[in-house]
């Protein structure tokens, strides 16, 4: 299943879709790193990730935060 690209999900959506999807989400001094299973991290998807890396990371920090 190719997961589609809804381009305006929330971020907080978005992570949850990815994340239902098996995608993993961690930073590392500063740098957004992804895993995913084979064929999950398509083209748009990694477009998606790229324009809201800023928007992730604030959202990211602030859960370890909680």
């Amino acid at each position: 299943m190719r997961p589609v690209v809804d381009r305006s999900a929330s971020a907080e959506e978005l992570l949850s879709r990815i994340t239902q999807l098996g995608v993993r989400l961690w930073v590392d001094s500063d740098r957004l790193h992804v895993r995913a299973p084979d064929g999950v991290l398509t083209a748009d998807l990694q477009s998606e990730l790229a324009q809201r890396k800023d928007e992730i990371i604030r959202l990211l920090a602030r859960a370890d935060l909680s």
